[in-house]
């Protein structure tokens, strides 16, 4: 209300901002907008991952960081798991893997790919199988503990894995087995 034409009349700034908090309001009420603007930020952010600058093992590392920010801050919402395997496999192109593994440390390797391994973490499994595969090819010779961290988590995930790939069927018995009760129920009460 405070940037309401009606409360700042002649105000530019307060009339602008008004249009914009509007345009806000229908793309988040609208699904399909919604939706392409998740997508289409997405997209802007792996577009210009390195626009700009020259690439260093340090600009990927802060733009992994930023990610990693961005990603605990949304993680409540909506995060498009496929646009953050697309960044991340992007992150780890030939071209980018060749120019990070000649100019960075180790120091630097172990960070990049700590980040990684974070933001993978939480993909569905063939996303992140996707992406670990390819940070194990990437720095798995140069750095000898990527092997174990990947393998851990895996194993942390390997239950929460089991669930999504089953929980169509675990659904299904579970509303056959409450179609049962009710059955017997009802026939006992006769």
């Amino acid at each position: 209300m405070q940037y309401h034409p009606d409360k700042s009349t002649g105000n530019s700034f307060s009339q602008a901002h008004y249009l914009l908090i509007q345009e806000a309001y229908q793309t988040l009420t609208n699904p399909e907008l919604r939706k392409a603007y998740d997508t289409e930020l997405w997209l802007s952010q792996k577009k210009t991952f390195y626009q700009g600058q020259a690439l260093t093992p340090a600009l990927m590392i802060k733009r992994l960081q930023r990610l990693a920010e961005a990603v605990m801050i949304q993680k409540q919402f909506h995060i498009l798991e496929d646009h953050l395997a697309a960044f991340l496999l992007d992150a780890m192109n030939e071209v980018n893997s060749a120019l990070f593994q000649a100019r960075a440390n180790e120091n630097e390797q172990e960070v990049f790919a700590d980040y990684i391994i974070f933001l993978g973490k939480d993909l569905p499994k063939p996303f992140r199988d996707e992406v670990f595969d390819r940070l194990s090819h990437t720095l798995g010779q140069q750095l000898n503990d990527i092997e174990l961290k990947i393998s851990s988590i895996q194993q942390q995930k390997r239950s929460a894995d089991w669930y999504q790939k089953n929980i169509f069927w675990l659904l299904l018995c579970i509303g056959v087995l409450i179609c049962l009760l009710m059955y017997f129920y009802a026939k006992t009460r006769h």
